[in-house]
């Protein structure tokens, strides 16, 4: 059971606090180091605090996940052992928690620029890193930006470094924001980068906190289509509702320089709005301002709150992005109410739900027939029907579009109706029209991490795979706790036969998920740490993949059984018949079978669940089917028919011509 005493209150921090805190966890991870099983989760019970809690407090002081943070400390330290040369490679591997020598041996070279075998000849010839005697009990936080490329360079190589570095920022105002050595480029002062904090409900009703959740998506909304800014997304700041970090803990969290909090008192036909613009890094107010109208005049407060933003964080708008600032969805405020109602079951989710926010955009779309924005939410609700099951896929496609039509007929600026024509066009395997709709999307609202998801995976299916990144990326960093971009992410690195970046990018999906990680995460680890050829870790993702899957429940004891009497390849067939009856009714798909057979090189097998797959129509075939371990399978005539059928021959093959 892992320590609960060191607790620690993690509300305000002055630097030797937060100095303390890091060594608190250091010490943690240093008292499991060789328990391959202690990650984040451990380590939050062992503080006593939840996941996201620590995740969180950890980024706002390191910039780093839960993951990266461990494990620079193994590999910290299992360089330290190497240097005592008092154990082998594989040896110091499992002291440190790697669980195998192969994707140690990875990680350590991914990490120092060179495998472990070579310290010891580093060591005799001078050129191992230099390491300051406490590096893991008193790393300063400025280091956790420059210590993984700078600091594995030999002393006079760092000066030499650093004396450029210093030029190049002066020259050209870049600044290094991550461990990875990502760069932003700064519009030649603070980026114009802002969250919007959900508004406090200060009602008589606590019923209306849906009204005041409604103004902060459409303020945010408007401050999206400004192309000059940068805007994280709801979600994101939705995890900072009553949060009892500072201000300036949280814009660092989230990685912006400005927040917009504020509250909303709804009353009979009168609202009160009261809004304050605050410098993340200083927590100084630049703007504030208190609205008393009418509730007619919400939509006016909206923009003049946008265009308030816009103008103190000196941002360029278009014309265009003026227009729009000023243009209000609808100017009927019972429409509108009925709106952000449907909005607010939209975001609870479940089949319930989505059916309420149906009646709620109808009743609106009936009060102002010309509600644009409410068609183009009428027409998303019904794609996520097809998701729920409650309604057929080809009728739930057909309802969808004509409910999107009718929202470009009324604005044909709208993105929200583009992304969702966009969407069904990917489902209907129209790749080129899904790929002109998502990019008109992105234009009129560079801002919506969720449309970069979406381009992204087309991009991927176009075989353009640095721009795939790019706009992964993108909505990564728009919202950087959402799970589901890392997932993309990882499948962009597992298609290009990437398996540890992949495996890197798993880890930080499911530590992202919180308390709530899903049977796929848990099989797409397993999958990759076959890969990885890492089977002690393939051996437990799957049990954890078993305990999800209620029909497989009881088959967990089974698992190691299996592994000891007939190996890692025995364990995958064993699994591969436990899971055919699944296919089509518990989430596990054809096209992951193809793959089994893929690593036990079995063609025949391949081709005949790609087929199936293919069949079943499949939305994860695209995007699959381009895995590096289908390649060999290419120029067969079987495989080559169904990259024919689903129209993707002129992307697929163009660079294995």
């Amino acid at each position: 059971m892992y320590i609960r005493s060191l607790k620690t209150s993690i509300m305000t921090f002055g630097a030797g606090n937060e100095q303390e805190f890091i060594g608190k966890l250091k010490q943690l991870t240093l008292d499991h180091l060789a328990d391959e099983h202690f990650g984040g989760k451990e380590l939050a019970v062992a503080l006593g605090m939840s996941w996201s809690t620590l995740n969180r407090k950890l980024q706002a002081l390191t910039g780093q996940h839960i993951s990266q943070f461990i494990r620079e400390i193994r590999l910290k330290k299992a360089l330290e052992l190497l240097q005592e040369n008092n154990a082998t490679a594989a040896e110091v591997a499992y002291k440190v928690g790697f669980g195998g020598p192969a994707y140690f041996n990875k990680c350590f070279n991914a990490y120092f620029g060179f495998p472990p075998g070579e310290v010891k000849k580093k060591m005799e010839d001078g050129s191992l890193p230099l390491a300051d005697e406490n590096q893991l009990t008193d790393i300063s936080f400025s280091e956790t930006t420059s210590n993984s490329i700078l600091g594995r360079l030999p002393k006079p190589y760092r000066i030499a470094a650093f004396a450029g570095l210093a030029l190049l920022i002066l020259a050209l105002g870049i600044v290094f924001l991550t461990k990875k050595g990502n760069l932003i480029y700064l519009r030649g002062g603070q980026e114009k980068s802002i969250a919007v904090l959900p508004f406090k409900n200060l009602s008589p009703e606590a019923d209306n906190q849906y009204f005041a959740d409604g103004i902060t998506e459409d303020i945010l909304n408007h401050l999206f289509r400004i192309s000059d800014l940068r805007v994280i997304s709801r979600t994101t700041a939705e995890r900072f509702r009553d949060s009892e970090l500072s201000t300036t803990e949280i814009a660092k969290a989230m990685g912006v320089n400005y927040l917009l909090e504020g509250s909303v008192r709804k009353q009979d036909d009168r609202v009160r709005i009261t809004v304050q613009l605050i410098d993340g890094k200083s927590d100084r107010h630049l703007w504030s301002e208190n609205y008393d109208r009418q509730l007619a005049d919400i939509f006016f407060i909206q923009s003049d709150i946008a265009q308030n933003v816009a103008r103190e964080l000196r941002a360029v708008l278009s014309p265009l992005e003026i227009e729009k600032l000023q243009t209000p969805s609808t100017t009927n405020p019972e429409a509108y109410n009925l709106y952000l109602m449907g909005r607010f079951y939209w975001y609870k989710m479940g089949p319930e739900n989505i059916e309420k926010s149906i009646e709620y955009y109808e009743k609106a779309i009936a009060l102002d027939p010309e509600f644009a924005l409410a068609f183009s939410f009428l027409a998303d609700s019904y794609l996520n029907k097809i998701y729920y099951l409650t309604i057929s896929y080809e009728e739930g496609l057909r309802i969808s579009e004509s409910f999107a039509q009718k929202a470009l007929a009324i604005n044909p600026d709208l993105s929200e109706a583009y992304v969702v024509l966009g969407l069904i066009k990917m489902l209907e395997w129209n790749w080129e029209e899904s790929h002109r709709l998502l990019s008109r999307a992105i234009k009129l609202n560079p801002n919506d991490a969720y449309t970069h998801y979406y381009y992204g995976t087309i991009l991927s299916f176009f075989n353009e795979l640095d721009e795939a990144h790019k706009h992964l990326d993108i909505a990564i960093n728009l919202e950087p706790f959402q799970p589901m971009f890392r997932e993309a992410s990882m499948f962009l690195y597992f298609q290009e036969g990437n398996y540890l970046r992949s495996y890197e990018m798993q880890l930080m999906s499911l530590e992202l998920a919180g308390n709530e990680p899903t049977a796929n995460q848990y099989w797409n680890l397993y999958a990759t740490c076959n890969w990885l050829k890492n089977e002690k870790n393939a051996i437990e993702y799957l049990k954890k993949y078993f305990e999800l899957m209620p029909d497989l429940k009881d088959n967990i004891g089974e698992i190691e059984v299996v592994y000891q009497k007939s190996g890692i390849l025995g364990l995958k067939r064993w699994a591969e018949f436990s899971l055919l009856n699944k296919i089509n009714n518990s989430g596990f798909y054809a096209i992951n079978l193809a793959g089994f057979y893929a690593y036990l090189n079995e063609k025949d097998s391949v081709l005949y669940w790609l087929e199936r797959s293919f069949e079943n129509r499949e939305h994860s075939l695209a995007g699959n089917i381009y895995n590096s371990f289908f390649k060999p399978y290419s120029s067969d005539p079987r495989f080559k028919a169904i990259i024919e059928k689903m129209g993707l021959t002129p992307y697929y093959y163009k660079d294995l011509e």
